[in-house]
């Protein structure tokens, strides 16, 4: 089956603003926090105003928004009061 021209124009995806819109100013903006040899932390202001955190031990790297950050630094103190008791 062949398509006419008026066909290929009704195919014409029409890209989203925000794709049509992304700049170099729309990249997030990284802020290292630890950085050792197997491990990583760092912060990123997304674009949208939200900022993530991105833990990396090793080769696996787990991303967090502000508010399970927040319960995870929580968790983990709980985890070293724990810990230093033993």
């Amino acid at each position: 089956m062949e398509l006419d021209k008026s066909d290929i124009s009704r195919l014409n995806y029409d890209y989203p603003v925000w794709e049509k819109n992304m700049n170099q100013d729309q990249e997030p903006k990284i802020n290292m926090i630890v950085e050792q040899d197997d491990y990583l932390l760092y912060s990123a202001y997304e674009p949208d105003g939200e900022t993530t955190y991105h833990l990396q031990i090793n080769n696996v790297t787990l991303h967090f928004f502000n508010e399970e950050w927040l319960e995870t630094l929580d968790f983990l103190s709980e985890v070293v009061k724990h810990s230093v008791q033993s």
